[in-house]
């Protein structure tokens, strides 16, 4: 405080916050040399801080080492006018070495919180994005008792170990909410600072834990491979009670915690997780099919109070968007397709009457007739122009369709699934076509024609890498279990 200086004390003070701004060491030393001992501790008049504070502000570290081994613990743990110990502004601004200066000199600060607000530097860290910040914090060698209490209700209601909790979730910094919930259980249904508990921050970021169909066709392969143990935690857990204040807001966070448990309701944003308009129309009729079969039967034509709506109506209006999205979607796929199916059926249709080898002079048949690559040079010809047609049919089919609500049900994912699958299996035996018309032409010399006929599957592949996500979605999707059942699977 400035009270009890004399004027010489005081412009001193002024001086030593001048040069501590501009990074001068020199002119630092020699105030403070002039000044009483403890004077690297006072608060700077009409500053409201310490000479710390301000080299922190300004990232000064060579100034702040100097500082830290010249102050007393209890100058370390002043704050600023703001509520701010050194600690906590260096967290908020990202500063580690600064950090590591100041822990390793006295290790309480980190426990030390804000003086109106009362929060850690920890969540002051991470609230502020500095994730790396928090990590460090948190992990810093001093026993977790001293950074979020536990086996008390004191955790509850100072609000920073939840706070910490949702924090490090909406960050995407699992490996400390992890820890928090193995070290204290009680803080999953706790209320951080903005009355929301971790247990409902998780169920709003789904993101967070990748769901297996976002992923592409080789990593799902790796995911379906991975064995993750389970975690044990205490083993009180499933006995523990909260007893926390605000009735009416915890009363709140139960019933969407039961909500959550039981399995009722789909996340707003999970529908743009599915691949392709078309499938998230499939998805939003899936689910309105579902719940029209379980609800009462006069509650199909009752009408909302404001709009006069009945569901099938309001379902219709909110929809739109959607099903042009759907359609446009469902017509370049198809458009796209029925190229490529239409080039296969031309040039399968030309192969039949361009026989390679040529034909014998005396019977005009052709010289290899009676080779086996002969036999499977005609019927994968015959095969790839008649799915390769069937392919083109179907895409359209989906082209000239009505589009109405109920064709995304099952029709148009019906046949986009023959489609695609016809069109695969056309290039498939397109490929098996031209790697048996090259050992007619090389006279079966495998030496040649093996890497030439590798080469001839790598479109295959392809196709196979691109569109089988696709394929297999609306399989699923079109020909799975119900939406209930799924939702009960996953439960179970």
């Amino acid at each position: 405080m400035a009270e009890g200086r004399d004027v010489e004390e005081l412009h001193k003070l002024s001086e030593l916050y001048n040069a501590v701004r501009d990074d001068d060491l020199n002119k630092m030393g020699e105030i403070l040399r002039s000044l009483p001992d403890d004077a690297v501790n006072w608060e700077i008049p009409d500053k409201g801080k310490t000479a710390l504070h301000t080299a922190v502000t300004y990232g000064h570290k060579d100034i702040v080492k100097e500082l830290v081994v010249q102050m007393s613990n209890e100058g370390l743990r002043m704050p600023d006018s703001d509520g701010y110990t050194a600690l906590s502004k260096a967290a908020v601004l990202g500063n580690w070495q600064m950090v590591d200066c100041m822990l390793e000199k006295y290790s309480g600060l980190i426990s030390i919180k804000h003086s109106t607000g009362n929060h850690l530097p920890v969540v002051m860290a991470i609230d502020f994005g500095q994730i790396e910040m928090a990590r460090r914090l948190y992990y810093w060698p001093t026993p977790k008792e001293d950074l979020i209490p536990q086996n008390n209700d004191q955790e509850i209601r100072d609000h920073n170990g939840a706070t910490l909790f949702t924090r490090a979730i909406y960050t995407g910094t699992l490996d400390i909410a992890l820890d928090l919930i193995q070290h204290c259980p009680r803080l999953a249904l706790a209320l951080d600072k903005d009355d929301e508990s971790p247990i409902l921050a998780l169920a709003s970021m789904l993101h967070s834990v990748p769901s297996k169909t976002q992923l592409g066709f080789w990593k799902q392969c790796i995911y379906s491979c991975m064995r993750i143990p389970s975690v044990p935690l205490a083993s009180n857990t499933d006995q523990t009670c909260l007893n926390i204040p605000n009735g009416e807001q915890h009363q709140n966070n139960q019933e969407n915690h039961q909500n959550i448990i039981s399995g009722m309701i789909e996340h707003p944003t999970r529908v743009n997780q599915i691949p392709g308009a078309a499938l998230q129309m499939q998805r939003e009729l899936q689910w309105f099919k579902a719940v029209e079969k379980i609800v009462d039967p006069k509650d199909k034509e009752k009408r909302n109070i404001n709009e006069h709506f009945t569901p099938q109506e309001l379902f219709t209006k909110n929809h739109e968007n959607m099903m042009k999205e759907g359609e446009k979607w469902m017509k370049n796929t198809a458009r796209s397709c029925t190229v490529v199916g239409a080039l296969i059926v031309t040039i399968m249709f030309a192969v039949t009457f361009t026989i390679p080898g040529g034909n014998e002079q005396d019977t005009g048949l052709p010289i290899f007739l009676k080779k086996n690559s002969f036999r499977v040079f005609m019927i994968s010809d015959a095969l790839s122009f008649f799915l390769s047609s069937t392919s083109v049919l179907m895409f359209l089919g989906i082209l000239t369709s009505r589009y109405t609500e109920d064709d995304f049900l099952e029709y148009l994912p019906r046949q986009m699934i023959i489609g695609l699958f016809t069109l695969f299996c056309s290039i498939a035996t397109m490929m098996i076509t031209f790697a048996s018309a090259l050992l007619i032409i090389l006279h079966e010399q495998l030496r040649i024609s093996i890497p030439l006929i590798c080469l001839g599957g790598v479109p295959v592949i392809l196709f196979l890498w691109i569109q089988f996500p696709i394929l297999k979605d609306m399989i699923i999707s079109t020909y799975g279990p119900s939406i209930f059942d799924r939702k009960r699977k996953l439960k179970l």
